[in-house]
């Protein structure tokens, strides 16, 4: 990937917008909201693995702010509880923790980011609080240093020698905000670039929560509260995505003038969809939007220009297992985790049948409870027309779940539609 030297006021609708490359196509993305709508594991994915990451008291953590997945290793950072970063191998076996908790040279109190480094094969890890940029080997091994002048949100590698910096408009140690909210620096932390101006036009908006992905040459950014994801690629900005959610789109007018907090009640006072994030493989792109405070996942295909979008799955290929939060994705693969202590409670659910294991009663029993009447009844007509099966392997896997285990990763990959 090309280092992006990208002059100021390219970026964002925020800044110079004029300057903004938008001569060239504009993918729009249509979706019509059905509140109601359930989708099968089928519907979108053509495999389902799993993969159990190993517990012990020296690789155990409470929950996944964020997950890596490189070549042959998972990645994981859990700023929560554990204040910890962990590496574990392509099977689920622990490997080594990277770096120590402390507040000694070369430590972090908070882990607050990580980015993978291929082009070093390092990782970075932010710690906010000290102001500085710990890079590691996957082994543990500290290689150097860089330390900044901000307090910064997160991080991301778009380059050789290039480390982008997102500070989403908060305070500085002199008391002011930058006049940018990204800086791209080197391993030196000297600046090479800083982009996405702030503008008093929109008082103290700027997104939440930074969203940035790769795709082959570019680097696909989404903001919070708008329905656009720019990619920055060869020196340039532009649009590349439009979610187009019909009545529900966010006005441009709703976004001046007013702060984050107001933001939300304009929001909901007006029935707005809003994007999240938004990520691309050869043949899908799956973005998130938010309405009525509900996230949903929404998949594109590149080919055919369908459209399957839904805050609700049922698993019609693994039994009773269901998806949670979208962590990664890698090549054509989502990879999600799971709780353990969700199994266990399916565990609990199939005890109370007979020893035939009437699945399809389990989820009826599970499902019966939902309050919406429309989408339980969408629920109930899947399971009933669906042919459902657990196999012995998937009845072993379920059984032997441990509710104090870390998280099991879920590996979705997708299907051509």
């Amino acid at each position: 990937m090309k280092f992006l030297l990208l002059p100021a006021c390219l970026l964002l609708f925020c800044g110079c917008r004029q300057a903004l490359v938008e001569n060239l196509p504009i993918t729009t993305i249509e979706v019509d909201i059905d509140e109601n709508l359930v989708l099968k594991f089928s519907d979108i994915y053509e495999s389902v693995r799993f993969v159990r990451l190993e517990t012990t008291d020296n690789c155990l953590f409470g929950h996944i702010d964020k997950l890596i997945a490189t070549n042959d290793q998972y990645i994981i950072l859990d700023r929560t509880a554990a204040n910890m970063v962990f590496v574990f191998n392509s099977d689920g076996s622990f490997s080594n923790r990277i770096g120590v908790n402390g507040r000694g040279p070369n430590e972090y109190d908070e882990p607050s980011d990580i980015a993978y480094d291929e082009h070093d094969d390092v990782l970075l890890v932010l710690c906010r609080n000290f102001k500085t940029i710990l890079r590691f080997k996957l082994d543990g091994t500290f290689v150097g240093k860089t330390t900044v002048d901000w307090w910064v949100n997160s991080i991301y590698v778009v380059g050789e020698n290039a480390y982008l910096l997102y500070f989403n408009n908060r305070l500085q140690p002199n008391g002011k905000r930058n006049a940018h909210n990204i800086a791209i620096i080197n391993k030196e932390g000297a600046v090479l670039e800083e982009l996405f101006p702030y503008n008093d036009d929109y008082g103290e908006l700027s997104p939440l929560i930074s969203n940035f992905s790769s795709f082959q040459n570019g680097v696909l950014f989404t903001p919070h509260y708008f329905n656009r994801s720019y990619v920055l690629e060869d020196n340039k900005i532009r649009t590349k995505y439009l979610l187009d959610t019909k009545k529900h789109n966010i006005s441009s007018a709703s976004l001046k003038n007013i702060t984050d907090r107001e933001l939300h009640t304009v929001i909901k006072d007006n029935d707005y969809a809003f994007m999240i994030s938004l990520h691309e493989t050869d043949s899908h792109v799956i973005c998130q939007y938010v309405y009525r405070q509900i996230v949903y996942n929404c998949f594109y295909s590149k080919e055919t220009k369908k459209v399957k979008t839904s805050s609700f799955y049922f698993n019609d290929m693994y039994a009773l297992l269901n998806d949670q939060s979208f962590r990664y994705l890698k090549g054509d693969s989502l990879i999600s985790s799971l709780e353990p202590k969700f199994i266990n409670y399916y565990k609990e659910l199939m005890d109370s049948y007979n020893s035939n294991n009437d699945i399809k009663g389990v989820l009826h029993n599970r499902y019966s409870t939902l309050p919406n009447s429309i989408l339980k009844d969408n629920f109930m007509k899947i399971i009933t027309s669906t042919n459902i099966t657990i196999s012995r392997e998937e009845l072993d896997f379920i059984n032997s779940i441990d509710e104090q285990d870390n998280q099991i990763l879920m590996i979705s990959t997708l299907r051509k539609f």
